[in-house]
């Protein structure tokens, strides 16, 4: 019959190769886990230098719209030069000479 000392110390070295076990497929686990949150890591840096690069293309973007638009409106502010309205007057008037003599040329 085995003495109940060494059956109690071989129990508690049997416990202790199980949570050694246990702790070094622990281990396995984590350094696989930090590996894959490396990568995780570096693909969410190229996602932020992506992101960056849209945000500084879109304030370009929303730039090049307010020179325009001030543009637009600094032309649409601007006088009509004397030979414009001579002209705008003169082509109207033409127009409207067009217009009359179809007119005639069709009733007569």
């Amino acid at each position: 019959m085995p003495d109940d000392a060494a059956t109690e110390a071989y129990r508690r070295g049997q416990a202790e190769g199980e949570i050694r076990a246990r702790l070094d497929g622990n281990d396995r686990r984590f350094d696989a886990m930090n590996g894959q949150l490396g990568k995780i890591d570096g693909r969410l840096q190229d996602m932020v230098r992506v992101l960056q690069g849209v945000q500084n293309q879109t304030t370009a973007s929303v730039e090049q719209q307010r020179a325009v638009a001030q543009a637009l409106r600094d032309q649409a502010t601007k006088a009509w030069a004397p030979w414009a309205k001579v002209l705008a007057v003169v082509g109207a008037a033409g127009v409207v000479a067009s217009v009359v003599i179809a007119y005639v040329a069709t009733r007569g």
